[in-house]
């Protein structure tokens, strides 16, 4: 009889520790934690499919906070530094096409022009990025924004193009290249269209 007690008692513990433990589980994993899943419906497609244009950069960038704005300034800088990458991508780019139609081999004003001039270019263009889209989403008492940076190129072409032609002999060499040229004839059609915009 003793030996049948400590069975069941022994079989009850299991069966309270089982119960528990089935509980913890339910409520960790079933609830979610208490924060709200984003199901992909819920995600702005603009985050999921960004728009692709000629004329401008696009970022995007999720970021967490228990505060909204500051989920919101968190989102804008990575979507800033999503940019600030693809600008280094075209900068390359174009360093590259440069390279093959002028040359460049141990010219040191064109090193200099490739590695500091157009640089800083971008780096005071990408102070024109401006939020295109926002979106924020609660997770229980967490913030979740989405945000779309925009960056118009036409401005970072048209500072880069003033530099060429301020420089005598970078205009002589560049001048010749296709890069260049087209690079010159988008800026001349974004300035006649901006002179349209104003009339």
């Amino acid at each position: 009889m003793y030996m049948q007690r400590e069975i069941l008692s022994l079989k009850g513990k299991r069966a309270i520790v089982l119960i528990l433990v089935s509980m913890l589980v339910l409520s960790v994993f079933g609830c979610g934690g208490g924060k709200k899943m984003v199901d992909e419906d819920e995600t702005p497609d603009w985050y999921v499919n960004p728009p692709q244009s000629e004329d401008h950069l696009y970022g995007v960038y999720s970021a967490t906070s228990q505060k909204m704005q500051l989920a919101f300034d968190k989102a804008k800088a990575g979507a800033r530094n999503d940019i600030a990458q693809q600008m280094e991508v075209k900068i390359q780019s174009l360093e590259k096409q440069f390279q093959e139609e002028v040359g460049s081999g141990e010219d040191a004003e064109l090193n200099t022009f490739y590695n500091q001039t157009m640089k800083a270019i971008a780096s005071q263009t990408l102070n024109g990025s401006r939020v295109k889209e926002q979106e924020v989403d609660k997770e229980g008492k967490i913030y979740r924004a989405y945000v779309l940076m925009e960056l118009p190129l036409n401005d970072f072409r048209s500072k880069l193009v003033d530099k060429v032609k301020n420089n005598k002999n970078l205009y002589e060499r560049f001048r010749a290249s296709q890069a260049f040229d087209e690079m010159e004839k988008d800026v001349k059609e974004y300035e006649e269209f901006k002179q349209g915009q104003s009339q």
